[in-house]
């Protein structure tokens, strides 16, 4: 115990160099050893997770636009997206490192590839409407020709589906009082 009334205490006489505790952070005796102890968010990152969120980015709205060849581009893209980011992920995991944007990625792309699935689904099973729906709508000068053709498709589709044409919405907007 120490005395509060014996006064200032002298300093210990130094240790040798050998024996001294260890500071922390990284020793410059053994720099692998130091790399191998830091957190996994120091470490050099593993770069395909960028390059599965670019390509999950880029697979998303090509699903919906340039259509149909925008929907195969946008699935390819979003597939190869899912694989970019398990495969970064799996490095980086190795490594016990980062791979930042990978989850990103394999989000973007899960979304992607399955409301490209869904998509593309629903254009197979309807195809012939709507291609029938497209002739009808180019050969439409009038609004009452487009209602016309809104109307052949949603009987089409409720003749397909086996539903009432009424339970349908029209597939079209058109404003009937345009002045």
């Amino acid at each position: 115990m120490t005395d509060p009334e014996a006064g200032p205490r002298e300093a210990p006489p130094e240790a040798p160099e050998d024996s001294r505790t260890p500071t922390p952070g990284p020793s410059p005796e053994s720099p692998s050893q130091s790399q191998s102890q830091s957190p996994p968010s120091q470490r050099p990152a593993d770069h395909g997770g960028w390059i599965a969120l670019s390509l999950g980015l880029a697979g998303l709205p090509l699903t919906f636009l340039f259509w149909p060849i925008g929907l195969v581009l946008g699935v390819a893209f979003d597939a190869a997206a899912i694989l970019v980011g398990i495969r970064a992920l799996r490095r980086a995991r190795g490594q016990r490192g980062t791979a930042p944007g990978a989850r990103g990625g394999l989000v973007l792309g899960s979304v992607g590839l399955a409301l490209g699935v869904v998509l593309g689904s629903f254009t197979a099973v309807f195809w012939s409407e709507f291609s029938t729906y497209q002739q009808c709508l180019q050969g439409a000068i009038t609004i009452e020709a487009r209602d016309q053709c809104d109307t052949q498709l949603r009987e089409s589709v409720a003749e397909r589906l086996g539903v009432p044409a009424e339970r349908l919405r029209p597939a079209m907007r058109v404003a009937h009082d345009i002045t």
